[in-house]
């Protein structure tokens, strides 16, 4: 893990409250997702897949969420990466939940059952 980030290939970061962790995201390129297993609209160099995105039950519905990936956008934009891509549950499963990223200006890619792989431009 912590040769990929330094090659740029994870990107993570973890929000805080009152000194405590409150929540973490963390994207791989599409290229490292696709081997870890995720579904990828396509491989390539200028994309992160959002492997994972976890808030604290306590802080649920207070923007942690949107402001971590508003954050990540950020960091992917600064390293060069022209795309995210997330693949999200239905809401109420509450695990990376379709509702948050369409918010957040992802749009569907395709379905694959009861997924729905989401992208969004940065």
């Amino acid at each position: 893990m912590h040769d990929k980030l330094k090659e740029g290939k994870l990107t993570g970061i973890v929000a805080y409250y009152q000194k405590e962790p409150v929540g973490f995201i963390e994207a791989f390129s599409l290229d490292i997702a696709s081997k870890l297993g995720f579904i990828v609209s396509g491989i390539n160099t200028g994309g992160l897949m959002i492997t994972c995105l976890s808030v604290r039950t306590e802080v649920s519905g207070y923007g942690v969420g949107s402001e971590l990936i508003r954050k990540l956008e950020k960091e992917a934009q600064k390293k060069n990466f022209k795309t995210l891509e997330i693949l999200s549950f239905p809401d109420s499963h509450n695990w990376q939940p379709l509702s948050l990223y369409k918010k957040q200006g992802f749009k569907e890619v395709k379905n694959i059952g009861e997924l729905t792989l989401l992208k969004k431009s940065i």
